[in-house]
């Protein structure tokens, strides 16, 4: 049985839609791409692809289910911003300016108009949502792979949806 990826690829090959021709694209920067694995690890290289970077490094490096998704007994408004936050769904102005084709550099903080507003900024380093670091001072803050990967993920998710909250 082919994989989910394949099927898919192979439906956006048929109709020739815009996300195939960005994979041809990506793909014939390198001649020696000739398989959907060499296609993604091209992807994956490619620092201009923010979106993806972000998602691969910072909130999902090893792409398996986080244990928020298991039994335990998270509200469902919570576990939205959860989800949204690690499917880069979310507000935060390097989303929104992502929309409308703003730089990235460009996208920046209200708190001091010179960082970034993104996920690791506004979860780790921006002032407005530093008072929940305080209420949520079980929580690892040192770097976004523990914050993402600790042990507590109700408290996690609480802390993402009240981070949220702020910014939108």
């Amino acid at each position: 049985m082919e994989e989910p990826f394949q099927i898919v690829y192979n439906m956006c090959r048929n109709e020739n839609s815009p996300g195939f021709k960005f994979i041809q694209k990506m793909g014939s920067r390198d001649t020696d791409v000739d398989s959907l694995k060499k296609i993604s690890l091209s992807i994956r290289n490619n620092v201009n692809a923010t979106q993806f970077v972000t998602y691969c490094t910072v909130l999902k490096p090893d792409l398996s289910t986080h244990t928020a998704y298991g039994k335990i007994c998270i509200p469902d408004y919570v576990r939205v911003s959860f989800t949204r936050l690690r499917v880069i769904s979310h507000n935060l102005n390097v989303e929104t300016g992502w929309w409308s084709r703003l730089a990235r550099k460009n996208s920046l903080c209200k708190c001091d108009h010179s960082n970034v507003q993104d996920e690791k900024h506004v979860l780790l380093e921006c002032p407005m949502s530093a008072p929940l670091h305080q209420r949520y001072s079980m929580l690892p803050f040192d770097s976004m792979d523990s914050l993402m990967r600790n042990d507590d993920p109700v408290n996690t998710c609480m802390f993402i949806y009240d981070v949220l909250k702020i910014y939108n």
